[in-house]
């Protein structure tokens, strides 16, 4: 054997060398032949096709170019649709497929003409071109597809047009007006606070309304708490910080210098006439003349502006690390199957977030406040002192307030069906960017929180927790009467002479103790309803997916809301079938008001309760102006239909593109591992470079 070695031992060397080479060479590309190749993963199947991880490439390219350019492929309805999930990468994929399944072809001409219409500049597509390494032709390209998919829903969705009976009920809805004097008696200004309450009064009141909200109860009685949730937050505030900056003359002479031609610089001031003028003419209207300031008159100005601007620069840079530093044991944490994340020990100990708050104040230099709150309901968070009008990006480009974010927790907000880019929070967890107060269109104080205890509606244990409540709404309620009656009088004097008149006759109206809170108001042309669409796109859009009214009472001033109520009595008096309310005349001392025979004439009054403000109204018609018939052959009448028709093509848009009814019309069924888990749907880049040229 020795023999053998020696003699072929270069030989076996050899072999072995080539051996090594050979494995060394053809190794890896070996494995990779023999490993599944990611990009041949199924993710679904739809069209009775399989659809491959790699075939959502291209639909990934194009919808990182419409990023690019701020064009919302994720909520392509004609209004963005409250509480949607925005569409993903394989939806947009499916969209494309169906509309050129549909055979549309989008014209160059109509291409430009959308550059056109957007304000997308040549600067901004070139800028986009180099950034991501594309061609003009794949640019132009994304867009074709967003616009065939937008025209294939718009031909799917096209709706019949309304009824002539559906746009005059719209337009006397909207255009009817009339002119209204108005009186409330409200309980509250009745109210005795002498009036003992005995305790088994109170405990019957507690007890009858203790298992409800307050927005439960006809009057508001409840004393349920509603959901609640116990914050802590850090502040850093411009005005603590800019005290502490200094700023040097030679900055700025040099601020003064860039900008002295500035609107901000410059004063408006009245011309003054010379001596000769002002004798021998007459007075005229003033002379205004805008000056530059001196850097003497703007000096104090630009040292303000410039200590202001370097205390949001330490601000913004404190805080943005804070909050990375607040993220980073939470980064490796996996979402549960509601959605949030498990709470890392670490974060849960009571003083880890003021231990936070001093490291910081020492690093940065800057005061930083440190609060921990009671436990807050919606309302009282967006009234919390520092934080409360506090806000942050929501979703698209939507503001999401605290009081809104401080309740996207388990068990009050829906994250498993929300979408991945929703923004929630686990008790202990902290936001990934800090809120910002804005002033001024300027960003101020920032602010980072967390939620460290979330209550559920709950039934208050005893009635000294709501004592002081309880007693405010019994007094109120006993007065409630008391304003009833002295309305349901008020009604009958009204009847005869008036509201005016019959108010100067009530003395006891005029009385110090409820001076001004009782007295009429006039409310001119109120309508029956208002389109949402005017005042609110968000209420007209969610009104109309969910297939109610897109039409709103109008505001009523007196009671600082909408109130359908309010303005459906007022309306019944304009109908030639009106009775005034039968209403028995309470006991009483005063006299009714009456006017002399000769002028004796019934007004068009009516008196109605309104429970939910604790009130009662007494109402005088003053005019009415109904639609003329003239008026429905004018443009109210194609304002109407176009309205009308608009709010049926935001519902069915709004279903057309869910993702839901993507899937389900594409005929979309996932793909499942061996576990019977959904496989998902991530574009996979492929390994040659697609004919069409994709980054």
């Amino acid at each position: 054997m020795m023999k053998f070695l020696r003699k072929y031992n270069r030989r076996i060397l050899a072999i072995v060398v080539i051996l090594v080479l050979v494995s060394w060479l053809i190794g890896a590309p070996l494995r990779e032949l023999l490993s599944p190749d990611p990009s041949k993963q199924p993710v679904g199947t739809a069209f009775g096709a399989t659809i491959l991880s790699r075939d959502l490439h291209p639909a990934s390219n194009d919808t990182i170019l419409l990023d690019e350019l701020g064009i919302p492929w994720r909520t392509p309805s004609l209004f963005p649709v409250p509480d949607a999930r925005p569409l993903q990468i394989l939806h947009w994929h499916l969209l494309v497929e169906e509309a050129r399944r549909a055979g549309i072809v989008v014209p160059d001409a109509d291409i430009d003409e959308f550059f056109q219409l957007r304000g997308i500049q040549p600067v901004q597509i070139d800028a986009i071109r180099r950034e991501r390494s594309v061609s003009p032709r794949q640019i132009r390209a994304a867009i074709a597809d967003y616009l065939a998919v937008l025209r294939c829903g718009a031909m799917a969705t096209a709706v019949t047009a309304p009824t002539d009976r559906q746009i005059r009920h719209f337009i006397r809805d909207t255009k009817d007006k009339i002119d209204v004097r108005a009186i409330l008696f409200r309980a509250r200004n009745f109210v005795n606070n002498d009036d003992p309450l005995a305790p088994e009064a109170l405990q019957a009141h507690f007890d009858a309304h203790k298992d409800r909200l307050p927005a439960e109860d006809e009057m508001g009685f409840g004393y349920k708490w509603p959901r609640r949730v116990r914050v802590e937050y850090i502040a850093a505030r411009v005005a603590e910080v800019t005290p502490l900056i200094q700023v040097t003359d030679d900055e700025i002479r040099q601020y003064y210098r860039k900008n002295k031609d500035k609107p901000e610089f410059s004063r408006r001031e009245r011309k003054m006439p010379t001596t000769t003028q002002a004798a021998t003419t007459a007075p005229t209207a003033p002379e205004w003349v805008t000056r530059q300031m001196t850097y003497s008159e703007a000096r104090d100005q630009i040292e303000r502006t410039l200590k202001e601007n370097a205390a949001i620069a330490r601000i913004n840079a404190a805080m943005e690390a804070l909050a990375a530093e607040l993220a980073r044991p939470w980064s490796a944490v996996p979402r549960g199957q509601d959605g949030y994340k498990q709470a890392p020990p670490e974060v849960m100990a009571p003083d880890y977030l003021p231990a936070l708050k001093e490291r910081f104040e020492k690093q940065f230099g800057l005061p930083l406040t440190f609060r921990q709150t009671d436990l807050l309901t919606e309302e009282t968070a967006r009234r919390e002192e520092l934080i409360g009008t506090a806000s942050t990006t929501g979703e698209g480009q939507d503001r999401l307030t605290f009081a809104e974010y401080a309740f996207r927790v388990p068990g009050f907000f829906e994250a498993t069906t929300a979408g991945e880019t929703a923004l929630r929070l686990a008790r202990y967890q902290t936001p990934d960017t800090p809120l910002i107060n804005t002033s001024r269109g300027r960003s101020w104080d920032r602010f980072i929180f967390r939620v460290v205890d979330i209550r559920p509606p709950e039934v208050p244990q005893s009635i000294d927790e709501v004592r002081a409540k309880v007693e405010q709404d019994l007094r109120e309620r006993r007065a409630y009467d008391v304003a009833a009656a002295r309305a349901k009088e008020f009604y009958h004097s009204a009847r005869n002479v008036g509201v005016d008149a019959a108010f100067e006759a009530a003395a006891d109206l005029r009385d110090p103790r409820i001076k001004n809170a009782v007295q009429p108001v006039t409310l001119p042309n109120l309508v029956r309803r208002e389109s949402m669409m005017v005042s609110n796109t968000n209420e007209f859009t969610a009104a109309a997916v969910a297939g109610k009214s897109t039409l709103q009472p109008p505001f009523i001033s007196p009671l600082l809301e909408r109130s359908a109520l309010f303005a459906d009595k007022c309306f019944e008096m304009v109908s030639p079938l009106f009775s005034p309310p039968d209403v028995e005349l309470p006991p009483t001392t005063r006299p009714v008001a009456s006017a002399p025979p000769a002028e004796a004439s019934k007004r068009t009054v009516t008196v109605f309760a309104i429970p939910k403000h604790r009130a009662w109204a007494v109402a005088e018609l003053t005019s009415a102006r109904p639609v003329r018939e003239d008026e429905f052959q004018s443009t109210a009448f194609d304002e109407a239909r176009q309205m009308l028709t608009m709010e049926r093509m935001v519902a069915l848009r709004a279903m057309w593109f869910s993702p839901e009814a993507i899937q389900k019309r594409c005929q979309f069924v996932p793909a499942k591992t061996a576990e019977g888990e959904e496989v998902e749907a991530v574009p996979h880049k492929p390994q040659v470079e697609h004919p069409g040229g994709y980054f």
